[in-house]
């Protein structure tokens, strides 16, 4: 069976409208999830991420709500995906809630289930995705910590 959605989480030491900065802005985006971004931060506007070894892909802002709500929907740049989504693209939410003293950042993807792909298919590249976001916000703990967000 094939799950529909995967979520992983991270709690990190620091504010939310931090956390959001990283979350959101092409420098930091650029910094812990692909090699570059730009990103029309608004409903409907273009997430252009880019990665040397994969190339780019364009992604479609879903939702603002600074500092508690981003997402997008793509088609993420694996070599056995069409790039143009004719397969169906995926949900990508990220949910930030203060807790403690630093913030909750919730990842959940959701669409495997209804991709064009098989079964099979569908269920390997839903856990890909688990163990990629798990490295990717491991990623943006790390980057958090080397940098100055204000500057």
């Amino acid at each position: 069976m094939v799950p529909d959605s995967i979520e992983r989480e991270i709690q990190i030491d620091a504010p939310i409208e931090t956390v959001w900065s990283i979350v959101t802005e092409p420098r930091h985006i650029g910094s812990w999830f692909s090699d570059s971004a730009e990103v029309d931060l608004r409903p409907g506007g273009d997430l252009v991420l880019t990665w040397e070894e994969l190339g780019s892909t364009v992604a479609t802002v879903e939702k603002v709500d600074p500092p508690n709500a981003f997402a997008f929907s793509w088609v993420s740049p694996e070599p056995d995906r069409d790039p143009e989504g004719r397969g169906g693209s995926t949900l990508v939410e990220f949910l930030l809630r203060a807790q403690d003293d630093g913030t909750l950042l919730r990842v959940v993807e959701s669409g495997f289930a209804e991709l064009a792909g098989s079964p099979e298919e569908n269920a390997e590249l839903a856990t890909r995705h688990t163990g990629g976001w798990g490295t990717f916000l491991d990623k943006l703990a790390a980057h958090l910590a080397a940098v100055d967000v204000a500057g």
